[in-house]
C-alpha cells in the first residue's frame, strides 16, 4: 500500500471516528436544523412583501371573485366554461376573499405559507431516507431547493405551483413512513390542486401495492378511498360545466410538435440540475426506496414531453420533482460515501457546483464550475481502471461528456424551437426573479392603460377579444373573448394552426379560429404588436379579410376597434332577430 492511500485510510477513519462520537452528533444535528431555520428565514425574508404576479393568476381571481359575489364559478358571467386546472387554489382565493382579503394579498400569503412547507417537507423526505449518521445533510436539502430561481418565482407567482410542490413531496414524505391515511390526504389535495397529481398517485400506489402484497386488502381500501376524488371531481364537471375534462385540457394539448417538449427538458437539465443526476443515479442502484421519487421523476418527464411542455420559464411543470431529485442525490451521495470513501469525496463536489450554478449563473465563471465537476468525475475514472473496473470507468466518463455538454457555450446548439434558443448566458438567481418581477409589474401597467383607454371612449357594451385576459379582465370586469380558448370553450376545440406564416408556437397558445372571433364582433379586439412573429390566433386575425372591414386600427391599444357603421348593423341584426 503507497503512503498516499494509507494516509487517506487513516483520514477516513479519523474522520469517522469523530462523526460517530455523541458531541459530533449533537453538533451535526444543530447544523441541520440550524440550515432549515436560516432557509426559512431567508425564504421569509424574500416573501416579506407581495411581488407582482403573474398573468395567469387573475383568471382564478376572476373565477374566484364571481364565485363570492354569487355569479358562480364562471370567467363571464353567465358562461360556464371550466378555464382553471386549480380547482382547491381557486377556491382557497375565494375563502380569502369572503374574508374581505384582496386575492392578490390572499395568493401571496398561501404561497409564503406553501413555500414553507415545501422546504420542510423537502428537508424531511432527505432525512427520512439517510442513515442516522449522516442525517444531519439533509439540512442541505431545503437549501438547494431554495437555491433555485425556479422556487421563489413559482411561489410569488399568485399561482399554485408552491401548494401542489408542497402536497406532491408531502405524499412522499407519507409514502417513506408508512402513514396511509396522510398519503391519500396529500394526493387528494395534490389532485384537487391540478389533474396532473393524479400521476403522482398512480406512481405512489403501483408501489403501495407492491409493498403491501401481503395485506393487499389496506392498499386497495386506500386507492378506494383516494379514487373518490377524481370522480367525485369529474362528476362536478359533467353537472357544473357538462364537460367530462376541463376546458384547459382542449385548449392546451395537441398540435405542439414534441421537440417543444424536448426542448423544455433539456432546458431545465441543462440550467444545472443535470449535475445531481449522477450522485441521484447511486441512490438507485443501492437503495430499492428510492425507486418511488426516481419513477414519478421520469413520468413526470414523459409527460412533460408529451404535452411539449409550458410557455413560461423557470420549469414550472418539473418543479414538482425537484425535491425528489435533490433528495435522491443527497442520499446517493450519503451511500457511495458509506461503501467508497474516496469515491464519496469525489462526488461531493457536485452539490457546491449545482448551488452556486444556480444561484450565480454565468457570473459563477462556468469554466471553473466545470472543473470542479470534471475534475472529480476524472477522479472516479482514473479509480475505476486501477480498480480494474472498465464499468465503472464509462459510467465516470459518459458523466463527463454529459458535464461538458451541459457547460459548454451553448451558441452552436440546435435546440431553437420557434424563436426560444436555450441561452447562452445564465442570468443569476436574482436577475431572474427581478426579470419575472419587472414583466409582470409591466403586464399590470398595459392591462391598466388599456382600460383607460377603453373606458375614454365611454361605450355603452363592451366586449373585448383579447390573449392576455388575467389581469386586463379581472380589473375591467368585461365580458371577454379569449384569443386562445383557455376560457372560450368554441376556441379550444378548434384545430391547432401551426403551418401559417410569420408566426411561431407556444405551448398552450397554438389554438385559433378567427371566423367565431369576427362572428361575434367584439368592440375592441386586443392584438398587441402583430406586424412580425405572433402566434397563430393574432396572426390568423391580423391577416382575416373581415378585419379591415368592420375593425378600424387604434395605435393607442395596439389593436382594433369596431367601426360605428358595423355596430349599426350589428344592432339591427339583433332587432330582426327579436321579431
Amino acid at each position: 500500500m503507497s503512503k498516499l492511500s494509507v494516509y487517506r485510510f487513516h483520514l477516513f477513519e479519523k474522520l469517522e471516528f469523530l462523526a460517530g462520537g455523541k458531541a459530533m452528533q449533537g453538533i451535526q444535528r444543530l447544523i441541520c436544523w440550524l440550515l432549515l431555520v436560516v432557509s426559512f428565514g431567508y425564504f421569509v425574508w424574500e416573501m416579506r412583501t407581495p411581488f407582482p404576479q403573474i398573468d395567469d393568476a387573475f383568471i382564478s381571481y376572476r373565477y374566484a371573485r364571481n364565485l363570492v359575489e354569487g355569479n358562480g364559478l364562471v370567467f363571464n358571467s353567465g358562461e360556464y366554461v371550466e378555464g382553471y386546472t386549480n380547482l382547491f387554489w381557486t377556491l382557497l382565493i375565494a375563502g380569502g376573499l369572503a374574508l374581505g382579503i384582496e386575492a392578490e394579498t390572499a395568493a401571496h400569503l398561501l404561497g409564503l405559507f406553501c413555500g414553507l412547507g415545501a422546504l420542510y417537507f423537502t428537508f424531511i423526505l432527505t432525512r427520512t431516507a439517510l442513515p442516522r449518521v449522516l442525517s444531519w445533510l439533509a439540512g442541505f436539502a431545503p437549501v438547494l431547493l431554495l437555491s433555485s430561481a425556479s422556487f421563489t418565482c413559482w411561489s410569488s407567482s399568485g399561482m399554485e405551483t408552491a401548494l401542489f410542490v408542497a402536497a406532491t413531496t408531502s405524499a412522499f414524505v407519507a409514502y417513506a413512513g408508512n402513514r396511509v391515511g396522510l398519503l391519500v390526504l396529500a394526493l387528494s389535495l395534490a389532485t384537487m390542486t391540478r389533474p396532473d397529481g393524479i400521476l403522482v398517485a398512480f406512481v405512489l400506489f403501483a408501489f403501495l401495492i407492491l409493498q403491501e402484497r401481503g395485506r393487499l386488502r389496506r392498499a386497495l381500501a386506500a386507492l378506494a378511498v383516494f379514487a373518490a376524488v377524481p370522480l367525485g371531481l369529474t362528476l362536478y364537471r359533467i353537472i357544473y360545466y357538462h364537460s367530462v375534462l376541463p376546458n384547459t385540457f382542449y385548449a392546451k394539448v395537441g398540435g405542439i410538435p414534441l421537440v417543444a417538449g424536448l426542448n423544455y427538458i433539456l432546458g431545465f437539465l441543462l440550467s444545472g440540475w443535470a449535475i445531481l443526476l449522477v450522485p441521484a443515479f447511486y441512490a438507485l442502484r443501492y437503495r430499492k426506496s428510492s425507486w418511488p421519487e426516481a419513477c414519478y421523476f421520469l413520468v413526470l418527464l414523459l409527460y412533460v414531453f408529451a404535452v411539449g411542455g409550458d410557455s413560461f420559464a423557470e420549469w414550472r411543470f418539473l418543479l414538482p420533482a425537484t425535491p425528489c431529485l435533490i433528495s435522491l442525490a443527497i442520499r446517493g451521495w450519503a451511500e457511495v460515501w458509506r461503501r467508497d470513501r474516496a469515491v464519496g469525496v469525489a462526488l461531493a463536489a457536485a452539490f457546491p457546483a449545482i448551488f452556486f450554478w444556480q444561484v450565480f449563473g454565468s457570473l459563477a465563471r462556468p469554466w471553473l464550475l466545470a472543473l470542479a465537476l470534471i475534475a472529480p468525475l476524472g477522479y472516479l475514472a482514473w479509480i475505476a481502471l486501477k480498480r480494474g473496473q472498465p464499468r465503472f470507468g464509462a459510467l465516470s466518463t459518459l458523466a463527463i461528456a454529459v458535464s461538458l455538454i451541459a457547460f459548454l457555450p451553448l451558441r452552436a446548439f440546435p435546440l431553437d424551437f420557434y424563436g426560444c434558443p436555450l441561452p447562452v448566458h445564465t442570468p443569476t438567481r436574482w436577475e431572474k426573479i427581478e426579470s419575472a418581477r419587472s414583466f409582470n409589474r409591466a403586464m399590470s401597467e398595459l392591462a391598466r392603460f388599456l382600460i383607460g383607454e377603453i373606458e375614454a371612449d365611454k361605450p355603452s357594451k363592451v366586449l373585448v377579444a383579447s390573449m392576455s385576459v388575467g389581469m386586463f379582465g379581472y380589473y375591467s370586469r368585461y365580458p371577454i373573448i379569449d384569443l386562445v380558448g383557455i376560457t372560450d370553450p368554441v376556441i379550444a376545440r378548434s384545430e391547432a394552426d401551426i403551418k401559417s406564416h410569420s408566426q411561431f408556437l407556444l405551448p398552450g397558445h397554438q389554438r385559433t379560429n378567427a371566423d367565431y372571433v369576427l362572428s361575434r364582433r367584439p368592440t375592441h379586439i386586443l392584438l398587441g404588436d402583430s406586424s412580425g412573429a405572433a402566434i397563430p390566433a393574432i396572426w390568423q386575425i391580423a391577416h382575416h379579410p373581415l378585419l379591415k372591414r368592420f375593425y378600424r386600427y387604434d395605435e393607442r391599444i395596439k389593436g382594433y376597434k369596431l367601426r360605428v357603421d358595423a355596430k349599426k348593423k350589428r344592432s339591427r341584426r339583433k332587432s330582426r332577430s327579436v321579431f
